[in-house]
């Protein structure tokens, strides 16, 4: 997250109403922005010389680093026949995959309870070693199983030019934490991420037309997920076992949601649904989801948004919830979600009276990865007690002020 500034601006007696977006001067914006613009050429004419020093000795570190520390421990080749596809494994533990075309499939030997035995991988012998992988733009399909079972991966890398992710590929990865599907993806094969246990969100991009069966099945700490596609199943088991999953964005595509794809998701509240009520219920809902029926269905959820404000809470300065504004000082937090690649919309806060009269505006500028959510604590002085509700709703930018989700208020 990054935090640019935060201004309060003082009450303005104009009769706004706490439903609508309140009013404020955008000169009076210019003008503060110009005072910060100002204030940081002066820093960066000050800081220049060190800054540049400082560079130059960190690229000059870097470079000695990358020579006694990334040596090649082993490398080959890994493509279909006509494929130039090669793998370098470094001793920083990265696993590069570069060239162009195909990779090649790969099988494993499961075990009756799902683990994993034997994979036919070139880089099998060396798999507790790889804590990251890139892959390089040019190749275009990565091979089932091909990076099963690799423990100690934390992060990985798709360029735009993959173009499917196949079965099994990221299965029993249970340290994997960073990873964004490319745009580019159009499906993600059976079991893909199954057991992928420290990813905790996920975002399916617009392309996929398929999520196979045991998709991310048992991925134990996933708790977000936001389909952006235009799918028509959500296959069997996809999400099953998914303890942690607290919401799902589901689009009014679907037409089926097949056997135990939510099974055992107890911790499943909030379904965000992009079509009516009427849509939901014309979706096939087979055996074993109870959990998805058991949720809280939000109808007509746009997908367009690129961020959600999840939810508004207050609380004492030592952290403790409270259920009505207080006198005095106080916490405001705000939970978020970007939707959107690109995004870094500007996230506000306003405040009213008891009468709806605006008080006074806080902001945010926040930049998040796809899919990741943060929590942005605000701290508010309410000695003369005015303050009774708060708004917060996020914007696109400061130009068009086009809002970018829909806005929550406490109290609700």
């Amino acid at each position: 997250m990054e935090l640019n500034a935060v201004i309060v601006f003082p009450a303005v007696r104009d009769g706004s109403a706490a439903g609508a977006v309140p009013p404020f001067s955008r000169d009076r914006l210019s003008d503060t922005f110009h005072f910060m613009t100002q204030k940081g050429v002066a820093m960066k004419k000050r800081l220049f010389p060190m800054v540049l020093v400082c560079c130059m000795l960190a690229a000059w570190l870097a470079v000695g680093a990358m020579a006694a520390d990334n040596d090649v421990i082993a490398k080959g080749d890994c493509g279909v026949s006509g494929n130039s596809v090669q793998w370098t494994l470094y001793s920083d533990g990265n696993l590069a995959i570069t060239g162009k075309g195909v990779m090649k499939t790969y099988s494993v030997s499961l075990y009756s309870d799902g683990s994993i035995g034997y994979q036919n991988y070139p880089w099998y012998v060396y798999r507790t070693m790889i804590t990251s992988l890139s892959v390089s733009n040019g190749v275009t399909g990565i091979g089932s199983y091909a990076f099963c079972g690799l423990d100690n991966l934390t992060e990985a890398t798709l360029p735009s030019s993959v173009l499917t992710i196949e079965a099994g590929v990221f299965r029993n990865c249970s340290n994997l934490r960073s990873f964004s599907i490319p745009d580019s993806i159009t499906s993600i094969g059976a079991g893909a991420f199954r057991n992928c246990d420290r990813l905790t969100k996920m975002l399916i991009p617009r392309n996929v037309i398929n999520i196979g069966a045991n998709a991310f099945r048992a991925s134990e700490m996933l708790q977000s997920v936001t389909i952006l596609s235009d799918i028509v199943a959500i296959n069997d088991s996809a999400f099953a076992y998914c303890i942690a999953l607290k919401e799902i964005t589901i689009p009014d595509s679907v037409v089926i949601i097949r056997a135990n794809a939510f099974l055992e998701c107890a911790a499943l509240k909030n379904v965000y649904f992009t079509g009516s009520e009427s849509l939901w219920k014309d979706i096939t809902i087979n055996d074993g989801n109870q959990p998805l029926e058991n949720a809280k269905i939000n109808f007509d959820t746009s997908v367009e948004a690129t961020y959600r404000i999840n939810a508004l809470s207050i609380s004492d300065t030592d952290g403790n919830p409270l259920t009505a504004i207080p006198g005095g000082s106080f916490l405001v937090t705000l939970s978020v979600t970007n939707r959107a690649s690109g995004a870094t919309p500007i996230v506000f806060l306003a405040s009213y009276d008891v009468q709806g009269q605006y008080q006074g505006l806080m902001y945010v500028t926040l930049r998040e990865p796809v899919g990741g959510t943060v929590e942005v604590t605000l701290p508010v002085d309410n000695s003369g007690g005015k303050i009774a509700r708060f708004k917060a709703f996020a914007v696109k930018s400061f130009a068009g002020m086009e809002m970018a989700g829909d806005p929550v208020s406490f109290p609700a």
